[in-house]
């Protein structure tokens, strides 16, 4: 079983105008790990550097 962790880093000055990073999250998730379905007030972007994952829109 890979090692499950989660480290994130928040920008203080995100209130800000013009387009803006958030947070940036560094995790390594357990196997068939899921999360939603959700509603965000902002987009997301998720980088798969080893391994694999799969994405489905909600119905």
């Amino acid at each position: 079983m890979a090692h499950v962790y989660h480290e994130a880093v928040f920008n203080p000055h995100s209130g800000k105008v013009g387009l803006t990073v958030l947070f940036a999250v560094h995790a390594q998730s357990a196997a068939q790990h899921k999360v939603g379905p959700q509603v965000l007030e902002y987009h997301l972007v998720h980088t798969v550097v080893s391994g694999q994952a799969e994405f489905s829109p909600p119905a």
